[in-house]
Formats: structure tokens, sequence, C-alpha cells
């Protein structure tokens, strides 16, 4: 049977060539998820193993006593610095600073560079003094930095002091899209203190005699341990001991992340399992004749089995190396390109592990597991059927027909009800048990689908008039479990997609709504003091600012002031008419009977609030709202007047002409004062708005894996009935069909089975992404549940697009059959 699977192979590879290009498209899918994660977990463990790399000992938080960093960091150091032994003491420690240069405003990992622990390997320039500041590869390209140039740096929480004007005086990292540096801005000690004050340590690093043994380290630490004394909540650990603990801690991360990523490769693999079946189905459907005649001339249904399954697993071989190889390379290519390792040939290292054998061995496992079903059938050919008619009989409804309708009716609609039903609770069992329903009617609308596709099928090819509407109607509903687990698989694709192009719009909708409540200013901008009528005037004379207005607001303090609230916090007044001028929407603003409390101060709405000015007191109701921060009261401009009449500018309110440009208007603001800080709805719209970008883009990305699988199944199944039908094709150009219209009846029928699959996974899609987005256990002010519906519609442009494209190649070859040869064939 070696020498016939081999001619085999050889005689209907043509027919296997989209097959394994399907399974080449889905294992290299596989491989470049896990080669990605592979290099990021290389990239995070050589940077842990560079923070300990110059170290004997470390000082950390135990997790046993709920402690996850050290907060007077400056006592251990002195504990420790005079222990027998001990050369050096430096803290780990880091904050996130917010960057300035020119046009551009980053927050960056910050922290303080100690000569002998923190080394880095600069390309440029050289590691920082008093006054300066070294900065990552990606943050010098991100602001366009060079040696020499000077930025302004503050804390990124806000800060007492004005920001530091620091000169760049190193670069160092090799830059990409994403840095695995430690730290991606090193400043000198002193300029770090002055900055940050006092901040919590991850960890106190110790240094002894150069080049200890392990067990001096131990004996060092044993040392350390014993200055500090018991019940610490501190673990004294070698530098072997902190590197293999941070290892671990990587190692679960990273089995996390595979956990993640898998599921979209293993989407494509689900549809590759369908396509590839269908594809064999069809093949072996074709060649009934062939194995009666293999039958009769001796072979057994054991050895007929054997042989398919052979071809199966031979197909399986030569796409999972293609896949495997091509997947490893592009796999090693992007780690190297976005900065995850230093060069390709790490990157490569990264890649080429035992991983590469077993995704091999599962596109074999997928492309056998896909023959099986076929390999079946064949066994159950009698010799007889060699006589028969070689044409594909019409295809029976049977019970398994019945079975599939009905089971998946009931997964389908019970599991969706059951997420209607458990959505609204917006709890974290809740959300798990409509995710877990959710993939039950995911499961059962395949199913339901694999019965009920072709009256979908029939319904939208129904108009089609003239005779290629009518024969590729007919065509679709001749071979009914071929043409739905063709559609089958693109309803997959895109429902995953519209799902969450459904979900990431409706998140984007919730958040600008709720921050418009919560925050309804685009820009609220404040200093170290008092601001100054002049300052607003600069600021409103800034481009892209439609409107600026002073926020005065006085503050009580003091024990017996008015008013007292329960919990004895300051209390601030605030003069409201500002807020609600420049206010991007409309808010319930109070009125001169009214004050204005924050939900959760503890007011009623209704109650009583007297307040008391210098000269005057006035009694107003509380009116709770979102927008008004815990501890202060907003009443109007007459009632401020009244009350707080030599009240200075604490903020300026601004709204912008256009949110979007926000990054180079918060630019321009702070060029009027470098103290300025700059906050608001408009920074906070624009960074959600790029996160759910980024993460759709490359959501959808991943999930367009699993389409394009399933358009070379319709391009397959298109190819496949065009050897089928050669005889019938013949026929058509000799009663007088065009090439054009034997090439446009394929053509059609890729259409409807596309479109037909598309308008079913978008309708799914939305379902599931509308659920799917209130079961979110978070607490919105106002969920908005929102259909993109331009992005959807693109979805089905891409479709029918995409249909034509793979319709293309078989009805090329279906209208170049020569009439007379087509009618000559068996």
């Amino acid at each position: 049977m070696k020498g016939l699977l081999r001619a085999n192979m050889r005689h209907h590879g043509r027919r296997y060539v989209a097959t394994m290009g399907a399974v080449a498209i889905a294992v290299a899918f596989i491989m470049l998820a896990l080669s990605f994660a592979a290099g990021m977990g290389a990239g995070a463990k050589k940077a842990l193993i560079g923070e300990y790399e110059n170290i004997d000992v470390a000082v950390v938080a135990d997790p046993d006593a709920d402690l996850f960093n050290i907060e007077n960091y400056e006592v251990v150091a002195r504990q420790v610095q005079d222990v027998d032994g001990v050369k050096a003491v430096a803290p780990k420690v880091s904050f996130y600073a917010q960057v300035a240069a020119d046009d551009v405003v980053l927050n960056t990992r910050s922290a303080p560079d100690f000569p002998g622990f923190v080394e880095v390997e600069y390309a440029e320039g050289e590691r920082p003094h008093t006054g300066q500041v070294s900065v990552d590869r990606s943050i010098a390209d991100a602001l366009k930095l060079s040696v020499g140039d000077t930025i302004a740096v503050d804390n990124a929480f806000g800060g007492e002091d004005k920001p530091l004007e620091l000169t760049v005086s190193g670069i160092y990292g090799t830059g990409g899209l994403i840095t695995m540096a430690n730290n991606q801005m090193l400043m000198n000690p002193a300029d770090f203190d002055a900055l940050v004050g006092t901040a919590s340590a991850d960890a106190v690093l110790i240094k002894g005699n150069p080049d200890l043994t392990d067990a001096q380290q131990q004996k060092l630490a044993d040392a350390v341990a014993a200055a500090l004394g018991t019940d610490t909540g501190l673990l004294v650990q070698t530098k072997s001991e902190v590197i293999d603990a941070g290892l671990s801690g990587i190692n679960m991360d990273m089995a996390s992340m595979n956990m993640v990523v898998m599921v979209f490769p293993l989407i494509a693999a689900i549809v590759a399992i369908i396509v590839v079946g269908t594809t064999f189905q069809v093949i072996v459907q074709q060649r009934l004749r062939e194995m009666a005649l293999l039958r009769c001339l001796g072979a057994t249904p054991k050895q007929v089995r054997r042989l398919i399954l052979g071809e199966s697993a031979a197909v399986g071989a030569v796409a999972s190396a293609i896949g495997v190889v091509v997947g490893g390379l592009l796999g090693a290519l992007v780690i190297w390109l976005v900065g995850l390792v230093p060069t390709f040939v790490t990157a490569l290292d990264a890649v080429v592990t035992w991983t590469m054998l077993w995704v091999f061995l599962l596109g074999v496992v997928i492309t056998v597991i896909s023959g099986i079903r076929p390999a079946l059938k064949v066994g159950r050919i009698e010799p007889i059927q060699a006589l028969a008619n070689a044409d594909v009989p019409a295809v029976k409804r049977g019970v398994g027909w019945w079975a599939r309708l009905i089971i998946g009716a009931i997964m389908a609609v019970g599991a969706g009800a059951v997420m209607v039903w458990q959505a609204p609770h917006q709890t974290t069992a809740s959300f798990g048990m409509a995710f877990v329903s959710g993939i039950v009617s995911l499961v059962g609308l395949i199913v339901l689908l694999s019965a009920a596709f072709p009256w979908f099928v029939a319904a939208l090819a129904y108009p089609l008039r003239g005779v290629t509407g009518r024969m590729a109607r007919g065509n679709l509903l001749r071979n009914p479990g071929r043409t739905a687990a063709t559609g089958v698989s693109v309803v997959i694709g895109v429902s995953l997609i519209v799902t969450m192009m459904v979900g990431a719009y409706s998140l984007r909708q919730t958040m600008d709504t709720n921050l418009d409540r919560l925050m309804p200013t685009d820009v609220v901008i404040t200093t170290h003091g008092d601001l100054s009528a002049a300052q607003v005037d600069e600021v409103s004379s800034v481009p892209g600012v439609a409107k600026a207005l002073p926020l005065r607001m006085h503050v009580w303090s003091g024990e017996g002031e008015p008013p007292v609230t329960a919990n004895g916090e300051s209390t601030a007044l605030v003069d409201i008419d500002a807020l609600v001028e420049v206010a991007r929407t409309d808010i319930t603003a109070p009125d001169s009977s009214q004050v204005a409390v924050n939900l959760d101060s503890g007011y009623e709405s209704g109650d009583e609030v007297e307040l008391c000015g210098e000269n005057t007191c006035q009694k107003l109701t509380a009116l709770p709202v979102t927008y008004v921060d815990l501890g202060a009261l907003a009443v109007t401009s007459d009632v401020f007047d009244a009350l707080a009449p030599d009240a200075p500018i604490k903020q300026i309110v601004a709204q912008l002409t256009d949110v979007r440009d926000h990054a180079g208007i918060v630019a321009d603001i702070q060029r009027v004062d470098s103290s300025f800080s700059v906050s608001g709805a408009a920074p906070m719209r624009a960074e959600f708005e790029n996160i759910i970008t980024i993460v759709l883009a490359v959501v959808v990305g991943l999930l367009a894996v699993s389409v394009l699988v399933a358009l070379v199944g319709v391009s397959n199944t298109l190819s496949l009935s065009v050897v089928e039908r050669t005889r019938e094709n013949g026929l058509l150009r000799a009663l007088g069909m065009t090439r054009r219209q034997v090439s446009r009846l394929l053509t059609v029928e890729a259409l409807v089975i596309s479109v037909v699959g598309a308008l079913l996974g978008i309708a799914a899609g939305i379902f599931f992404g509308a659920i799917g987005m209130t079961a979110i256990p978070a607490e919105f002010t106002e969920l908005v549940i929102a259909v993109p519906w331009l992005q959807i519609a693109i979805v089905l442009v891409v479709a029918v697009v995409a249909a034509v494209i793979a319709s293309w190649l078989p009805g090329r070859r279906a209208s170049q059959v020569s009439p007379v040869e087509a009618l000559a064939t068996d």
C-alpha cells in the first residue's frame, strides 16, 4: 500500500494543495503565537537576571506576611550597611515620571542610577550625574531625544515641587515597539530623591566582596537576617534564590499568557479541521469508484481506511512542516523587530525549541482527525460500487440531520437564554456563567447551522434570476452538507470578529459617557499654587482651546468650621458656573438654592446643608451628582461670591475644539507655564481609546486568520466542485454557455456562501457582543450598548470581495475546460 500511497499523492496532489494551505496557515499561526510568547518570556527573564546580576544578597518583602514592598527601606539599609561583609547597599526602587519634550508628553518608569548595581550598555553618552538623566532607546525615539537635549521631568502622580529640568546624558537599549528594559529612564539618586521624596522599594540590594561563592553568599545572607531580626515581614535571599523566585513568577505569568494567546490559534485550528474535513469528504466522494476497484482487487476495508488516513497524514506532514518553518521565522522576525531581543539570531534561539516538534505533530494530528470520518466512510464501500455511476448522489436527510438540528437548537437557544439571564447581574460569578454559556451557545449554533445553513442559502439565493442564478442555487443545495460545512467556517470567524467589535465599540461609548458624567471638562489645569487671570488669558489664546475659564475655590479646614462632614475631612467650596459653561455635555447643575455634592458624600437629595462664610451663612439643599469630587461642595457664582468673595483661582477648566488633537494642545498649554499639571477627560479619553483601539486591532487581526482559513475552504470547495462537475460544465459549454458565464456561476456560488455566512456571523456577533458587554462585572454609571455599523459593513464588504477572489481561480479553471474533453471525462 506504500507504493499506492505515493502514487495517489502524485496523482491527486493538486486536489490537496488548498487543503495544505489551510493546515499550513493554522500551524504557522500557532507557531507564531508561541514564538511571540517565547520571546516575551526570554526578554522578561533576561531583564530579571539583569536586575540582580551585580548583587550577592537581597532583602525583599515576605509575601506570606501580605507585604509586597518595603515601606521604610532607608531604615533597612541603615540596619544592614554595617554588617560584616557588606560593601554597598542600594534600594531597588522606581516610580512613574511624566516626561515632556516639545509636543510629546509620556509617562515612563524611572529609577535612581546606582553605579555597581544598575549597569546598562550605553549606545550614546554616559550615565547621569546631578542634573542629568539617561533614557532607554524607546523613549529617545518617542520623544526624538539626543544626548544634550533638555527635558522636563515630573512625578506622574503629582507633587508639591516643580518639574525638574534635566539634560539627557546617555541613551541605552535597542528600542523597538516593546521595551524589556527594567527602567526606561535613569536619574541621579539626588535628583530622584528631590523629585519623588519617600518611596517604597521592591527590594534592598546588597553587595559583598567580589566573586563570592554560593556558600559565601548564603553566609552573608544569614548575617544580614540576624541583623534585621525576626518578625519583620522581610525575607533575606541570596542572588540565586531571588532570581529563582523571579523566574518562577515569570514562568507562571507566561503560562497564563500562553493560555490567552493560544485561544486565537486554536480557533483557527478548529476552522481548519472543518475545512479540511469537508475537503477530504469531497475528495473521497469523487474517488468512490477508485476505492471500490481496490476492494475488487482484494483490498480489505482496513487497508482502504489506512490508505486514506495515510494520505491525510502525508498532507498534514508536508503542510505542518511548511507552517512550522514559516511561523517560526515570522515569530523570530516579529520578536526581533518589536525589540524583545537584541538580534535576529537571539530571536531564533528563543523560537527554535521542542515547541516546533510538537506544533508539527499537532498539525499532523489535526489533519488526521479531519480524515477519520472520510476514512470510515471508505471502509464501508462494497466492491460492487465499482460498477456504479460515478456521479455524486443527492444527499438525503436522515436521523443524523434531524439530531443535529434539534440538539443544536436546544444548545444555542438554551445557553443563549442563560447568558441573557445572567448578564444583568454584573458579578464575577455571573460573568463566568455567561461566558461559559456563550461558548456552549456558539457550539450549539455551529451544530445547528451544520444542518440548517442550506435553508438560509436557499432563502438568499431564491431571488436570483436567470440561468446562472438558478443553477448556482441548485448546485449549492445539491450537497447541503458540504455547503453547510464551508459556510459554518465563515460564520465562526465573522461572529468572533463582530463580537469583539461590538464589545470594544460599546466599551468606548460607555467610557465616553461615564467620563462625561464624572469629568465633564476636557482639560483641568492646576499648579503648585494659585493661578492668575493672566494665566487664564494665556491658556485661552492657545490654539485648539475653544474656551478657558477660571475655577475659584475656597478650602474650609479646622475643627468646628462649617460645614462639618461625617469623616471630618476638609471641604472645598467650588464655583460651579465655569464648569457648567465649558462642560462638553449637559450636566445637572445646582441652582441658587442648592449645593452639588458627591454621591458618596453621605448627603441625600434634599438634605439641608448650612454653609457659612466670613460674613454670612446660607441654608441650601443637597444635590448629589457624579462630577463633584468627594469632599467638595459646588454652588452657583452668586452664592459663592456671598460666602467667599476673595477666594483665589485654583484651577483653569477648558474645552478643546478637537479632543483627538489633545496631545499637541496639552503640550502647548504646558509651554505657557512649565509648572502646569494638565488632567481632565480629554487625555483620559484618548488614552482609553488608544488602548481599546490597539487591543481591538490585535484581536481582530488574530481572528482574521480564522476567516482566511475559512476563505481557503470556500476556494477549495469550489475547486473540488469544478473537478466533480467537469462533465456538467462541458455540457453547459456545449449548450452555448460562455466562459464568462461559467466563471460567473462559480462566483455567484462563492458569494452566496460567504454572504450568508457573514450575515449569520454578524447577527451572532452582535448578540454575543451585546450580552458579553452587559455581563462585564464593572460598575458603570451608565452602560451603553452600541453597534459599529460602519465597521460591520466593512466586514461584510470584505467577505464579498474575498469571496470573489476565492472564486477566481476555480472559475478560471472551469471556464477553460474544452467541451469535447469534458464530455469525454469518465
